[in-house]
């Protein structure tokens, strides 16, 4: 049987360097760390769900314990290991856990490097680190299509391949 997605199953054009496409089988939990509000806008759990940047299980609890140990915020932690830019506006305020329900289709492969240099010209607490190098032992999980109808056209892929999901505000 195909992947929930695999007709819509597009790799990344940027983000992240793509080492491989994989299938997610069922059972499979997968972490993010969502944007209850983007530049000012608030978002729905249906839109932080079908963003398609995803982590594993094991790379979100390395993360958090790297918070815990260095005391920082889990949104601080993430923000290097994912590089998410302040100018980007995300609040990086949610932790988002699903499992996988139905097999989907994914790519994987570290982050890529972010050259804030050219944008950024702060200097304060809050600008952006000037330039971000994915650390080598985070892989970024790229599940396409989540917002997607179906192959049968009557739902959304995200509806039938994520189950006992959790958001929580951190």
């Amino acid at each position: 049987m195909p992947a929930l997605n695999e007709h819509v199953a597009k790799r990344p054009s940027r983000g992240m360097i793509v080492r491989s496409k994989i299938e997610l089988s069922a059972g499979t939990k997968i972490y993010k760390i969502g944007h209850r509000t983007v530049k000012g806008r608030v978002l729905s759990d249906d839109e932080v769900l079908t963003s398609p940047w995803w982590i594993s299980e094991a790379d979100f609890e390395e993360i958090s314990r790297r918070a815990c140990a260095s005391g920082s915020a889990l949104s601080e932690v993430w923000r290097q290991y994912g590089a998410i830019a302040r100018q980007w506006g995300g609040s990086c305020d949610l932790v988002v856990k699903a499992k996988v329900v139905g097999s989907l289709t994914a790519f994987i492969g570290p982050g890529t490097i972010q050259d804030m240099r050219k944008d950024d010209e702060r200097v304060s607490p809050s600008a952006d680190q000037p330039l971000w190098v994915p650390p080598p032992t985070i892989t970024q999980i790229f599940i396409p299509g989540l917002g997607d109808k179906a192959a049968n056209g009557s739902t959304s892929i995200v509806t039938i391949a994520l189950g006992d999901i959790l958001v929580r505000q951190v």
